[in-house]
C-alpha cells in the first residue's frame, strides 16, 4: 500500500509505504449524479469514555457526493458516499481492490483541520489522478494523529458489509465510489 502525504495544497509531498488490515441501494433524482443509500450509521459528534479524546473536525452532512472534471471528464467524474459511520475502516480485502499486484490501494494523508467535504473533494481528486483512475475510497478522520485518511482503491466497491474492521482511531469513516 502506498501513502501519500498530502499538505494544505493538493500536490502529495512524500511517499512511503505501509500495511493496513457493503450493501447499497442507489436512486435516481433530477440529477445523474446523485446518489443515496440505505445503510448508513449514525454519526456522534460526542465521545464516550472509551473513546479517545480529539479535535473533531466540521462534519458537512450535505456532502454525499464530489465531482472531479479533467479535461478527459469535463462532465465530471462523480463520487458518491455509499459508507458512513464511527470507530471501522474498510478492509482492505474488499471488491476494490481485486488486483492489488498491480493496482494496490494508495493512501492520501490531509490536515485534520480540513471539513469533510473538502477533505473528501481532496480525496476523490487524488484517486482520479492516480495512474489508472482508482475508482472507491475510504475516508476517515484519524484522532490520534488529527489528520484525514484516504485510502483509494482501484475498483468500484459499494459494498458497505466490507467496512468491518474497528479502529478506536478512526472517529468517523465514509465510503465512496465513483461512477460514470
Amino acid at each position: 500500500m502506498t501513502t501519500i502525504s498530502v499538505p494544505k495544497s493538493t500536490a502529495p509531498s512524500t511517499t512511503k509505504t505501509t500495511a493496513k488490515s457493503s450493501s447499497s441501494q442507489k436512486t435516481s433524482s433530477h440529477s445523474s449524479f446523485v446518489k443515496s443509500t440505505t445503510h448508513t450509521s449514525a454519526i456522534s459528534t460526542t465521545s464516550s469514555v472509551a473513546t479517545p479524546s480529539c479535535v473533531a473536525p466540521v462534519l458537512t452532512p450535505s456532502c454525499t457526493s464530489v465531482v472531479v472534471t479533467t479535461p478527459d471528464t469535463p462532465d465530471g467524474f462523480p463520487y458518491y458516499q455509499c459508507y458512513s459511520g464511527q470507530y471501522v475502516i474498510e478492509n482492505t480485502d474488499n471488491g476494490g481492490n481485486d488486483d492489488p499486484t498491480d493496482y494496490p490501494p494508495v493512501t492520501f494523508e490531509y490536515a485534520g483541520m480540513l471539513d469533510m467535504c473538502d477533505a473528501a473533494q481532496l480525496c476523490a481528486d487524488n484517486a482520479q489522478a492516480t495512474p489508472g483512475v482508482y475508482q472507491s475510497f475510504d475516508l476517515h478522520y484519524l484522532c490520534s494523529a488529527e489528520m484525514w485518511e484516504c485510502v483509494a482503491y482501484y475498483d468500484p466497491n459499494d459494498d458497505t458489509s466490507y467496512f468491518d474492521v474497528p479502529d478506536s482511531d478512526a472517529l468517523y469513516t465514509f465510503g465512496f465510489e465513483g461512477c460514470c
